[in-house]
């Protein structure tokens, strides 16, 4: 892989005045200490007017901020500068630990500080260190967490090929600490990047957002409406019936039924007439009882009979 190297400084309150437009034509990068932890809890003096500048007039330059651990409590080293310095970075500004306090930071200490405020910033960052002591000791645990290593080593020329034990490559090198830059009153530390363009740096960066969609809520189609038709009802054919035969039984036939002739001649009644009178002609009245019938029939019978001799 091919790289370049773009040199920048490391600035802080020592260097008391900065000309940022001669800076920013002078520099590629910069390093901008921002708080520390060795004498207490406290934010550079410099760091917000370095930073806003730097955002300002140097707006093409890539910039690294560093926190000075102090060795005492890395947790509380971690959480200081989130809250004050990390949670204000803009897309693309990185960060570092800068662990150069001696024995007090060890390994273990940069590795607790690199992954509280990983853990509360929501990306990972660095650790500036001697070079002497990545070799020396055993820096395998930072380095297998995936965070970068920015070794010192003012006496060797930038290269980025000398060994910095467990982490094998480093993207950054402190080179010197007496470097002078166009725009800057006293000398300051001196770094480099290796990388095929400066904007590589962006990438050791804020991460920017992920821009999630609004939610789009689809009414999902209706279900279809199913008309159930009832089967239709089956016809039961009936076979037609038989027909009703109705028995008439015959009562016997009553006595013959009497039939009354009336003559009327219109002639007074006379023996000659009354010789000739059949009395089966007469009809008695018509009752219902037979045997009432049959005594009134003998009666007017006998009563005729007594006419007719008395006639005689």
């Amino acid at each position: 892989m091919s790289y370049q190297t773009f040199y920048g400084p490391d600035i802080s309150a020592y260097q008391t005045v900065i000309s940022w437009p001669e800076l920013n034509n002078g520099a590629a990068w910069i390093m901008i200490k921002a708080s520390g932890n060795d004498a207490g809890n406290y934010i550079d003096t410099s760091y917000q007017q370095n930073i806003t500048n730097a955002r300002v007039f140097g707006n093409s330059l890539p910039r690294i901020v560093y926190n000075y651990c102090g060795g005492v409590d890395p947790i509380n080293d971690a959480d200081y500068f989130v809250d004050n310095v990390l949670v204000n970075l803009e897309v693309g500004e990185g960060y570092e630990f800068d662990c150069e306090r001696g024995a007090a930071v060890t390994p273990e200490y940069a590795l607790q500080a690199l992954n509280q405020a990983k853990s509360r910033a929501g990306w990972g960052g660095g650790v500036y260190v001697s070079q002497n002591r990545l070799v020396t000791e055993d820096w395998s645990a930072v380095a297998n967490a995936g965070y970068f290593v920015h070794p010192a080593d003012w006496g060797v020329a930038p290269s980025g090929t000398f060994s910095v034990g467990a982490f094998k490559t480093y993207p950054f090198q402190q080179y010197t600490d007496n470097a002078t830059w166009p725009g800057i009153s006293a000398p300051c530390d001196g770094d480099v990047f290796f990388g095929e363009v400066v904007t590589d740096i962006l990438k050791f960066g804020k991460p920017a957002p992920i821009i999630v969609p609004p939610r789009v809520n689809i009414t999902p189609p209706a279900a279809p409406v199913v008309v159930t038709v009832p089967a239709p009802a089956q016809v039961q054919q009936v076979a037609p019936s038989e027909p009703t035969v109705h028995t008439i039984t015959s009562q016997p036939a009553g006595p013959p039924k009497q039939t009354t002739s009336t003559t009327n001649t219109n002639k007074p009644l006379s023996v000659d007439n009354a010789s000739t009178l059949n009395i089966n002609h007469l009809t008695a009245p018509k009752l219902s009882n037979p045997k009432i019938a049959t005594t009134s029939v003998g009666w007017l019978t006998r009563l005729w009979n007594w006419i007719l001799s008395w006639i005689r």
